[in-house]
């Protein structure tokens, strides 16, 4: 048994806490143009320079600046003065538990089918757990994976931080 644990616990380990860096958004390859996804409506939070934050709901785009409604105002922030634009409401973190028990549990069942296959035809054997012991561990591995996958907004875009020189 404890064999099936340790084979267990090493393949989803590969298998699916270290792939999550794959649903992670590389906000350092992001532009201006990123932002032409964006559509009338949908929550935005826009970080200025000065890091100042202001949640609203986009309504447009230009070179020149980014506008959306806060309340009843709209207000417009040059480009300039952008830090980074957030997606709201985008990712949500049962969703991803459920993704990560599905995975988790389905790569622990097959390692544990795996084990039976080489365990179970031997007559002097009393049990055939592993498919049971291998799909509970995996709900569990993956429900902890899917927890850890990032579950608040979504950035768009953050602005290049200026180069210093050296003197």
């Amino acid at each position: 048994m404890f064999k099936l644990a340790k084979c267990s616990c090493m393949l989803l380990a590969f298998g699916v806490i270290l792939p999550l860096d794959l649903f992670a958004a590389d906000p350092a390859d992001s532009s201006w143009e990123d932002l032409r996804q964006l559509r009338a409506g949908q929550q935005i939070q826009v970080v200025e320079m000065n890091l100042r934050s202001q949640e609203g709901t986009f309504f447009q785009l230009s070179e020149e600046a980014i506008s959306f409604r806060v309340e009843d105002r709209a207000v417009s922030v040059p480009r300039a003065e952008v830090f980074k634009v957030s997606l709201r409401g985008g990712r949500k973190r049962l969703r991803n538990v459920l993704l990560g028990m599905l995975v988790g549990g389905g790569v622990g069942l097959a390692v544990g089918a795996a084990q039976d296959r080489n365990h179970c035809g031997d007559p002097s054997s009393d049990y055939c757990y592993h498919k049971l012991a291998g799909g509970v561990l995996g709900l569990g591995f993956g429900a902890a994976g899917g927890a850890v996958i990032p579950a608040g907004p979504r950035i768009l875009y953050r602005a290049t931080p200026p180069q210093r020189g050296r003197k």
